[in-house]
């Protein structure tokens, strides 16, 4: 018995950029046969060019930490030498509020979204997989697609699918840990343990403050019928979220395979009490019987040690 949930959980659109082009401004080789006048001219052109950037990007909230831009003294000469300060004439990046605009690309993907629960799964993979030919770097419709083909029992397929999130050097350093969190699943899915540790372990390495990474991490020692680890793994996602159904119910798992089934059965009625998803809703009438089976062996335990006694 294998207890693996899924965690529908979507990461955001990505953030529009918006630059604006040089303008007035002299390249290295101009310098040599410009007029005083000449750079005198160019010089006004760039500033007017500058003004009309700031009121432009007025009230702009930038994604970066705020920049001093008071060009520096030593900014001021032209020439071809760069300073590491970025200067007033080069191009300008700003995030563009929603309300303002938004790029084509997340508002695609945000009305598509909106189709998908109206869908067969089948046919939503397709159309997630048709945006994804267009945009083939969309984190949230790669998560997506994933995570709808683990739940269609499609984990190789769902590998394939995260490949490009999850081993890329620059995709590696992204702090979402959602990628590195259905690899393990899908993995785990497959019977591949080691490598479904070494996924998870990374994506709780990006955030540990997620309950069902760290439960998703005992599901892996509970496959090695390592409960006492897995039952460490389940008192940290507790301590994480107390109120997480899959915390009991791989408790009490764990408990019964130890032959603890009072603690178990505690467990287990935790789970059946508490606050769960629609997921966790399906699994209701088998923990159920599964109670059942328990109190009637501790039953029959009972009664076997009255007859000894």
């Amino acid at each position: 018995m294998r207890l693996i949930f899924s965690l529908i959980a979507l990461i955001c659109a990505s953030p529009v950029v918006a630059g604006a082009a040089d303008s007035g401004t002299l390249n290295a080789s101009d310098l040599s046969t410009a007029s005083i006048a000449e750079l005198d001219d160019r010089k006004s052109q760039a500033v007017q060019a500058n003004q009309a950037l700031a009121t432009l990007l007025e009230g702009v909230t930038s994604e970066a930490a705020p920049v001093d831009t008071a060009q520096p003294e030593a900014d001021k000469k032209t020439g071809p030498s760069r300073s590491s300060v970025p200067r007033e004439d080069e191009q300008a990046l700003a995030r563009i509020p929603g309300e303002i605009k938004q790029g084509s690309q997340t508002q695609t993907f945000a009305n598509l979204r909106k189709r998908l629960t109206q869908l067969p799964s089948s046919e939503a993979q397709t159309l997630i997989a048709g945006f994804l030919k267009d945009h083939p770097d969309h984190r949230e419709a790669t998560i997506t697609l994933a995570r709808m083909q683990i739940l269609e029992n499609q984990p190789s397929t769902a590998i394939e699918t995260l490949d490009f999130l999850v081993s890329s050097v620059a995709n590696r350093r992204h702090p979402d840990w959602q990628p590195w969190f259905w690899a393990g699943t899908a993995y785990l899915e497959l019977g591949e343990i080691e490598a479904a540790r070494r996924m998870l372990e990374l994506a709780v390495a990006k955030e540990g403050k997620v309950a069902e990474i760290w439960v998703q991490l005992a599901v892996v020692e509970q496959e090695l019928d390592n409960h006492a680890a897995a039952l460490q793994y389940i008192g940290i996602a507790e301590q994480v979220d107390a109120e997480a159904a899959l915390v009991h119910l791989n408790r009490a798992y764990s408990l019964e395979r130890l032959g603890e089934f009072d603690a178990a059965l505690n467990a287990y009625r935790q789970f059946m009490s508490s606050e769960m998803s629609a997921g966790s809703e399906a699994l209701r009438p088998s923990v159920m019987r599964r109670m059942a089976l328990l109190a009637e062996h501790q039953q029959a335990a009972e009664q076997d040690s009255d007859r000894s006694s």
